[in-house]
C-alpha cells in the first residue's frame, strides 16, 4: 500500500462501500489516505468511530450502529458523535430507543442543526422532563422527537392552553404523559376545556376548575379527563330549571358542581330551593 502514490474513484456518482472493521484493517486507513472520492462507511460503533473519522483521503460518509444507552452515554460523556457530526450519514440505536431530558437535548450540538449529534438519528428519540417553556426549541430540533414527556406546574399548563397559541395543543411531536409537578389546579372555561380535551386525557397529578359550564355540557366537562373536576355552571334560568326539575345534569353531579348562576334573570323559588339548598 506505501507504494500507492493515489487512488481516484472513477465514477464520482458511486461511494466505496467498507464497514467499520474494514476501514480499520491492517493497511487499509494507509491506503485510504491516497483515495480522491466518497466512502461509505457502516455498521461503525462508537467505540471505533474517532480512528474512522480520523481516517484521512477520501470523504467520508459514517453511519453509526450502537446500542441507545452507549449513544446515551456518548452524548452525556465522550461526545464522539458531536465531534464527528459533519461526517454521520446515519446514526441508529440497534438495542432501545435513545432517551434523553429536555435539558439534554436541548444542549448546543446535540439536536440543533444539520452537523450535529443527531441530526441524522433514524430510530426514534423520546424526551422526558421537558417543561412547556422547552416546546418552542423542541418542536424545531433538526430531529424531531417521537415522543416528549411534560413535567410542569398546573399553572404554566394553564397559561398554555389559555394563551391562544397552545403549544402543548399545536406541537407537531406527539404527546406523551403530561405531570403536574405541584399538584395544582387547572382552570379553564367550557370552551377552553373542550378545546384542549385532548391535551387535559394526558395530564396526571392535577385537579381542573372548568368555568361557565352550560347545563347541557355538564356530562361532557364531567367526562372530558381523568381529573377530580370541579363546574362552575352557567346557564338561563330557563335551562337551570328545566335540568332541576328532570332530576339528571346537576343532580347527578352535585358532588362536582361547586356553584350554579344564571346569567338572564333568578330561578323559581323551587329550583332555587333544589340547587343552592
Amino acid at each position: 500500500a506505501d507504494r500507492v502514490d493515489a487512488i481516484t474513484i472513477s465514477d464520482p456518482g458511486n461511494a466505496v462501500q467498507l464497514t467499520g472493521a474494514e476501514v480499520l484493517a491492517t493497511g487499509v486507513p494507509a491506503l485510504l489516505a491516497n483515495v480522491t472520492g466518497t466512502v461509505d462507511v457502516s455498521a461503525v460503533d462508537l467505540a471505533s468511530l474517532p480512528n474512522i473519522a480520523a481516517v484521512s483521503g477520501p470523504i467520508l460518509q459514517i453511519a453509526v450502529s450502537d446500542t441507545a444507552m452507549n449513544i446515551e452515554e456518548d452524548l452525556n460523556a465522550t461526545h464522539y458523535l458531536a465531534q464527528s457530526g459533519a461526517l454521520l450519514s446515519d446514526v441508529q440505536a440497534t438495542v432501545g430507543t435513545v432517551s434523553l431530558t429536555a435539558q439534554q437535548v436541548l444542549q448546543p450540538g446535540v439536536d440543533d442543526g444539520a452537523t450535529s449529534a443527531l441530526a441524522h438519528l433514524s430510530t426514534g428519540l423520546m424526551v422526558s422532563n421537558a417543561l412547556v417553556s422547552d416546546l418552542p426549541q423542541l418542536d424545531n430540533l433538526t430531529t424531531l422527537p417521537t415522543e416528549i414527556d411534560i413535567s410542569d406546574s398546573a399553572s404554566d399548563i394553564q397559561s398554555d392552553l389559555t394563551s391562544g397559541a397552545s403549544h402543548l395543543l399545536n406541537s407537531p411531536i406527539t404527546l406523551g404523559p403530561i405531570t403536574v409537578t405541584d399538584s395544582g389546579t387547572i382552570t379553564l372555561t367550557d370552551p377552553e376545556a373542550t378545546a384542549a380535551s385532548s391535551v387535559l386525557s394526558l395530564v396526571t397529578g392535577a385537579s381542573l376548575h372548568i368555568t361557565a359550564v352550560p347545563v347541557s355540557d355538564i356530562a361532557a366537562m364531567m367526562s372530558l379527563a381523568g381529573l377530580p373536576a370541579a363546574l362552575d355552571v352557567l346557564d338561563s334560568a330557563t335551562a337551570v330549571e328545566a335540568a332541576a326539575a328532570a332530576g339528571q345534569a346537576i343532580a347527578n353531579n352535585a358532588g362536582a358542581i361547586s356553584s350554579v348562576a344564571v346569567n338572564d334573570g333568578t330561578l323559581d323559588a323551587t329550583t332555587a330551593a333544589a340547587v343552592y339548598g
